[in-house]
């Protein structure tokens, strides 16, 4: 309800369940956000294959995803003797939490290539270190497989 007064056209629409040709019916877009959606569908690649077929010709998908394999996550499991302490809602809600491989690999199978790429750091243990100690990301950056709390790419197509 927020979202329609904000915009002048807005859909809501369930990825998974709609075909293309219905979905294009809306049109094509020069820029599509998916910001921390696909994590929660059961097929990540094929809801992708359907936002590919919405970009115009030079147009960006930019996806947010969470890591699932981040520092935090490990340390938060090793402190709960193999259980999820604060990650547990987090691991509930999550049907598709891919590791940064993985999620690089359904874009490519997809046909999206990365145009950019960017991360937040995470933490070791809640809000240790913050995210905006100096040269902090920097040390994440160094493995963003297991040091990104979060992944950002603007993806285009191949």
């Amino acid at each position: 309800a927020m979202g329609k007064g904000h915009f002048d056209s807005f859909y809501l629409v369930d990825f998974e369940a709609t075909a293309i040709p219905t979905l294009q019916q809306t049109g094509q877009y020069d820029t599509i956000v998916a910001s921390e959606f696909l994590e929660h569908t059961i097929r990540p690649a094929a809801v992708l294959h359907k936002m590919k077929a919405l970009m115009k010709k030079k147009g960006r998908l930019i996806v947010t995803v969470p890591s699932g394999e981040s520092l935090a996550m490990q340390v938060d499991k090793a402190l709960h003797a193999g259980e999820w302490g604060r990650f547990e809602v987090f691991h509930k809600n999550h049907i598709s939490l891919l590791s940064q491989p993985e999620w690089e690999a359904t874009f490519e199978r997809v046909g999206l290539q990365i145009d950019v790429f960017d991360f937040r750091p995470t933490d070791i243990v809640e809000g240790f270190p913050s995210e905006k100690v100096p040269l902090w990301k920097t040390i994440c950056g160094l493995n963003t497989q297991s040091m990104a709390h979060q992944y950002m790419y603007v993806l285009k197509e191949r």
